[in-house]
């Protein structure tokens, strides 16, 4: 990646002797971000986050509407039907009668039983949303700050070329330098302008990201914790695991809603009579009527539509099916690759970032003490930063592999103790 900064150390390493290595070393040692142990902005980013996304609310109306077609499905099937006849003939006659079709098979109970379960369904969709969305949120966090940070890096990197290009600038004026040498100098800081320009919008990229999700912009972004905790994952809870996540919920609620449409398409198999009397007179008598008609489901039995239900219940279960072996899995890998990351970070934690801080204080002392040329000197300083860029992805691959399993395991409210479930 910096091949070409490389082979301009070796070629200009002879006129660094009169760079201040103690101004370079204090250019170094500037930290990337510091993020606290303390979870609590980035909690309260994401319940905010929860509570104003235009995306949630859109999937909380169709909570309340699936709410109200839930209590709209308590109402009676059917209302009774005024009829009023009058006919004037010889003999005047009149009558009033009214009539009501029975729901003989419950087909209100049907219906009420199917739209609890859409409730639910939608209940658990926008639970599966939320899970979602807040994953979004700390994995667009983790690329922003890793992005930050990368770029504070090679700015620190052009810092160090430009001085480079300088002095071998001065140096071929007075012929200490050839063309090449600086013609390499130069075209080490062009590769490393264009590196900074890729980094810086990746950078903005990622923070425009997490504008979009929050819809605004925030001074300081907050960071994930630098040490988070070991995944102890039991075959007896794994089941337990899987049966509480959102997509699986929601999954059973799609299957209970097709047994409620199989039973609903069902009893509309069976035909509801109708029910009527009326009063009247005909002429100088009295009349009185009762009315009984019942639909005859002969030409159409509406089989097929219980057919088709049928066929969508035997879709959903084995959807479910799928679906748990495939989050088991998901849940598995997810498990073993954080605890494989994590214990590269720890190993990095415990001995890394001491020894790279030890090695640039060591090379610092030996390169004023003349035990090594300034070439040598930045040859290792640039290792040193290389080592440092891959801390830094490392970093990332830390966080994401982390949220990974927040996400496969349903966790991450839980883990920033959170009310949203």
């Amino acid at each position: 990646m910096f091949k070409f900064l490389l082979i301009a150390v070796l070629m200009v390493g002879a006129i660094l002797s009169t760079v201040s290595a103690s101004d370079i070393g204090q250019r170094f040692k500037k930290n990337p971000t510091i993020f606290s142990q303390d979870i609590s902005r980035l909690a309260a980013l994401l319940d905010e986050l929860l509570k104003n996304n235009p995306g949630l609310q859109a999937k909380q109306a169709r909570v309340d509407a699936s709410t109200a077609q839930y209590h709209a499905s308590s109402q009676a099937l059917y209302n009774p039907e005024l009829e009023i006849d009058y006919e004037n003939t010889d003999v005047d006659t009149s009558s009033v009668g009214i009539s009501q079709a029975i729901d003989w098979s419950d087909k209100r109970g049907g219906r009420k039983k199917l739209a609890s379960f859409n409730k639910k369904q939608s209940v658990a969709s926008l639970n599966v949303a939320r899970q979602s969305l807040a994953a979004d949120l700390l994995l667009d966090l983790s690329a922003y700050h890793t992005a930050s940070d990368k770029n504070a890096l090679i700015e620190l990197r052009i810092e160090l070329l430009q001085e480079f290009v300088a002095l071998a600038k001065k140096r071929y004026q007075s012929g200490d330098v050839n063309q090449a040498e600086l013609s390499l100098a130069q075209l080490a800081f062009a590769d490393a302008s264009m590196q900074r320009s890729r980094i810086a919008s990746q950078l903005m990229a990622a923070r425009q990201s997490l504008i979009t999700l929050m819809g605004k912009d925030i001074s300081q972004w907050p960071g994930l914790p630098l040490s988070l905790p070991e995944v102890d994952l039991k075959d007896n809870n794994i089941e337990q695991i899987i049966s509480n996540h959102p997509l699986i919920q929601e999954q059973s609620a799609k299957i209970e809603s097709a047994m409620a449409k199989v039973q609903m398409r069902r009893l509309e198999q069976n035909a509801d009579p109708v029910i009527g009397v009326r009063a009247g007179r005909d002429g100088s008598n009295n009349l009185l009527g009762f009315n009984l008609s019942i639909p005859l489901n002969v030409r159409n039995t509406f089989k097929a539509e219980v057919n088709v239900a049928n066929a969508e219940l035997i879709e959903a279960e084995y959807e479910s099916k799928n679906l748990f072996r495939q989050l088991k899995s998901q849940l598995l890998s997810n498990a073993g690759r954080y605890q494989l990351v994590r214990e590269t970070w720890l190993e990095w934690q415990r001995e890394g970032q001491n020894s790279m801080a030890n090695q640039f204080s060591l090379i610092h002392k030996q390169w004023k003490a003349g035990e090594i040329s300034s070439t040598e000197y930045f040859l290792q300083l640039n290792q040193t930063l290389e080592t440092r860029l891959s801390a830094i992805e490392l970093r990332q691959e830390f966080w994401n592999a982390w949220v990974d399993w927040l996400n496969a395991s349903s966790r991450i409210t839980q883990w920033l103790n959170l009310s949203h479930k």
